[in-house]
């Protein structure tokens, strides 16, 4: 289980993938989400798994997520409610399908 500090790390790379979500600009999102990220670091993924929600859930309801590294490949999504689901990124390039829930706790 991560340290707080560590929450907050990742609570800041999941708002950045929450914000480019909504901004409007012709780079493609998925290079603007991975800027300075390696498409395979925890760091991008977490951003892309933010714009994924923002996409599927909207924007507030977004930012009552927290996220972090699971076991392996996997996240675990956590809303402000308690609710957990666990998923991993299936395609970095695609912020709305690229990514799937593996389960839900």
């Amino acid at each position: 289980m991560p340290t707080l500090s560590e929450k907050l790390d990742y609570r800041k790379e999941f708002v950045l993938g929450v914000e480019e979500y909504q901004k409007p600009s012709e780079e493609e999102l998925w290079k603007r989400l991975y800027d300075g990220a390696l498409p395979t670091s925890s760091n991008g993924d977490i951003r892309l798994i933010g714009a994924w929600v923002a996409y599927h859930e909207g924007v507030n309801k977004a930012l009552t997520y927290a996220v972090w590294p699971s076991r392996g490949h996997s996240y675990a999504l956590t809303d402000t409610a308690g609710n957990r689901r666990y998923v991993i990124v299936t395609n970095c390039r695609d912020p709305r399908e690229g990514v799937k829930v593996i389960s839900k706790g």
